[in-house]
C-alpha cells in the first residue's frame, strides 16, 4: 500500500511540473524564445572588427551598398532590394528582424523587418561592435566612455559589463576580447558577465579577431605587424613582418590590407606560409559571408583621399575579383 502511496506522489509531482512549465511557455514571448535559441553561424564573429558591414542569413545577403544604404541580394548578386536609406554597420539579421548601427542617426541600433517594413530605434545610446550572442547583443556606449554593454533583442535590460573604454571587441566562448583603451589599447579580455577582467598584453592590440584558440592582431609592440597569440595570452607569434590592417579569417587563411605594399588585399597562411597579393587597390572592411570576401576600395588607386567606396568580392581562394 505505501509503495502505491508513493507512485502516486511521484505522479502527481511530475504532473504538477508538466502543467507549471507548460504555462510557464505560455507566458514565455516568442521574441524571448528567439533570444534564447538562435545563434548566427553563416556569418563570422570576426567581421565586427571590420565594421559588420556584410551579414549571410540564407540564401540572402545583407549590406551597405554603394550608396551607403542598407540592402540586401541573393548569394549570386541578383534579386537587390534596397531596405532603407539609413546606413548602416554592424549588421545582424536575426530572425525576421535586421538589426544594425544606423550612422545616419547617431550611432543609434535600430531594427527593420527583412522585407523593408516596421523599422524602429531600439536604442538611442552612440553604439558601435554591436554583436549578437546566445541572447544578447554586445556593444560599446560612447555616451558612456566607451563601456562595454549588452542588451536584448527589444533593447531592454542594459547592463554594463566593464568600466574601461573598449575597442575591437571580439566574443568567442565565454569572452569579449578587446583593446583597451585605458590602458594604451593594450589587449584584454572580460568575462560576459563582467566579473573577471584579464591583461592579455600589454602593448597596443588593434583589429582584433578571434578564431579558436589563437587572436589575430595588429601588434603595436612591433611596428603594428600581423601577430598571434594563444586566448590565454601566451605563445605570441609574429605571422608576417607586413604592417597590416583589417584582419579577418576563414579556414587556414588571414586575410588584411597590407600597409607596407600599397594598402592593397593579402591573404596568407596562419602558420606565415604561401603569402600573396590579392588586389591592387588600397582596401578596408574585410567581411567575410559564405565563400566570399566582401570589402571596400577607394574610386583612385593607392590613395587615401575622402574618395566614394566602392564595394567589391572576391572569393576566399583568391579568384573571381568583381565589383558589387
Amino acid at each position: 500500500m505505501n509503495g502505491l502511496i508513493k507512485k502516486v506522489s511521484i505522479l502527481f509531482i511530475l504532473f504538477s511540473l508538466l502543467l507549471t512549465s507548460c504555462s510557464s511557455n505560455n507566458n514565455t514571448s516568442e521574441l524571448e524564445k528567439i533570444q534564447e535559441i538562435y545563434s548566427p553561424s553563416e556569418t563570422p564573429y570576426t567581421n565586427v572588427s571590420n565594421a559588420g558591414t556584410v551579414f549571410k542569413s540564407g540564401d540572402w545577403i545583407y549590406f551597405s551598398d554603394n550608396d551607403y544604404k542598407l540592402a540586401k541580394s541573393r548569394v549570386d548578386g541578383s534579386g537587390k532590394v534596397v531596405l532603407t536609406d539609413d546606413t548602416p554597420r554592424f549588421i545582424n539579421v536575426i530572425g525576421d528582424y535586421v538589426y544594425y548601427v544606423n550612422v545616419d542617426d547617431g550611432f543609434k541600433v535600430n531594427r527593420i523587418k527583412t522585407d523593408g517594413t516596421g523599422r524602429e530605434v531600439i536604442n538611442e545610446d552612440n553604439c558601435s561592435y554591436l554583436t549578437y550572442y546566445k541572447g544578447w547583443f554586445y556593444y560599446t556606449d560612447s555616451t558612456e566612455k566607451n563601456r562595454i554593454y549588452k542588451m536584448k533583442l527589444d533593447g531592454s535590460k542594459k547592463t554594463k559589463i566593464n568600466d574601461f573604454d573598449a575597442k575591437y571587441l571580439s566574443i568567442s566562448g565565454d569572452w569579449i576580447y578587446y583593446s583597451n583603451a585605458d590602458a594604451k589599447d593594450s589587449l584584454h579580455k572580460v568575462s560576459l558577465d563582467g566579473s573577471k577582467d584579464v591583461k592579455l598584453y600589454e602593448n597596443r592590440a588593434w583589429y582584433l579577431v578571434v578564431d579558436g584558440d589563437w587572436i589575430y592582431y595588429s601588434d603595436g609592440g612591433d611596428r603594428d605587424r600581423l601577430y598571434k597569440i594563444k586566448t590565454d595570452g601566451t605563445e605570441r607569434t609574429r605571422v608576417t613582418r607586413d604592417v597590416c590592417a583589417f584582419i579577418n579569417v576563414s579556414g587556414d587563411w588571414i586575410y588584411y590590407r597590407n600597409d607596407s605594399s600599397y594598402k592593397a588585399l593579402y591573404k596568407i597562411k596562419k602558420d606565415g606560409s604561401e603569402r600573396s597579393r590579392l588586389n591592387e587597390r588600397v582596401s578596408l572592411y574585410l567581411n567575410i559571408a559564405g565563400e566570399w570576401l566582401y570589402y571596400l576600395v577607394y574610386d583612385e588607386t593607392n590613395t587615401d583621399r575622402d574618395n566614394k567606396y566602392i564595394g567589391y568580392k572576391i572569393k576566399l581562394d583568391g579568384t573571381s575579383n568583381q565589383a558589387i
